[in-house]
């Protein structure tokens, strides 16, 4: 296996989680009361910015270079940087049991296996 094919299983891992968990974000946010509902998109901004910021940087770089094997770590410290972010924001809503975390991480491993596979990474 190359670093460029376990890179794409990572992200693949990565940008499945963070769309679930997005998703599931975005729905408890619009629950809240509007004062609570910005403090809880600044600490996402806050957690999940600087990881995307530096994979954006290295995409970025990797193109104005002209190597393109940066790409492939950029766009793993990308996805891992979002599921980071979003992971911690749903800890700030007490989302953290594993009653609620196992179903986001079955359908993540369903989702990235599954495209990795159509894609002929697995």
């Amino acid at each position: 296996m190359t670093l460029i094919s376990l890179l794409s299983i990572v992200t693949a891992f990565g940008l499945a989680y963070s769309l679930l968990t997005a998703a599931s974000f975005g729905r408890r946010v619009m629950a809240e009361r509007p004062a609570r509902r910005r403090g809880l998109l600044l600490n996402l901004v806050r957690r999940a910015l600087p990881p995307v910021v530096i994979g954006g940087a290295i995409l970025a770089l990797g193109g104005v270079v002209g190597r393109s094997a940066a790409a492939p770590a950029g766009w793993a410290i990308l996805s891992a940087g979002l599921a980071y972010g979003l992971h911690r924001g749903m800890a700030d809503m007490g989302q953290t049991h594993w009653r609620t975390i196992w179903p986001r991480v079955a359908l993540t491993l369903v989702i990235a296996l599954t495209a990795l596979w159509q894609f002929g990474v697995v």
